[in-house]
């Protein structure tokens, strides 16, 4: 268990049996008594844990700095940590604070997404617009050729 924790935490199994010998209140390993066993491995068991979360953490924190790449998104995501969990410090934050503030962030997009894809984007080409509109098209050049002809003989005598 020693080695998983080494592993998860970037530290020396050393340290971690100081830790643990500091926990229960011996020089070592051989003046360690049967019921003080149980005291350090209960301490290892929530070092893991501890070690576990604190990845998980660190994960959740990468994927809402990922998915809130647009600033004016990112400065909403600070605001709601601010106003529901006192700091916008994501690193500062819990590992269910931090879900939260995903579930929080997935429904923004989710709802500017819907927002942007309720107004279709109709784009039509020349030749297109000339097919599917032709009676317009013909009056809007009628209707030009007037104002311009009135325009021109009212400013240029012709």
């Amino acid at each position: 268990m020693v080695a998983a924790i080494a592993e998860a935490s970037n530290t020396e199994a050393f340290i971690i049996w100081q830790k643990v010998h500091a926990e229960i209140g011996v020089a070592g390993i051989d003046d360690m008594t049967v019921n003080q066993y149980k005291t350090a491995e209960s301490f290892l068991h929530a070092m893991l844990e501890r070690c576990k979360d604190h990845d998980a953490c660190k994960a959740l924190v990468s994927l809402l700095l990922r998915n809130s790449e647009d600033c004016g998104l990112r400065q909403k995501l600070l605001r709601y940590c601010h106003i529901n969990f006192g700091t916008g410090r994501l690193n500062d934050l819990t590992r269910s604070q931090l879900q939260s503030a995903l579930s929080w962030l997935e429904q923004q997009s989710a709802s500017s997404h819907i927002e942007s894809s309720t107004l279709p984007e109709v784009r039509l080409r020349a030749s297109e617009l000339i097919r599917l509109y032709p009676k317009e098209i013909i009056f809007f050049i009628c209707v030009g050729v007037l104002v311009g002809g009135v325009i021109s003989r009212a400013f240029f005598n012709l």
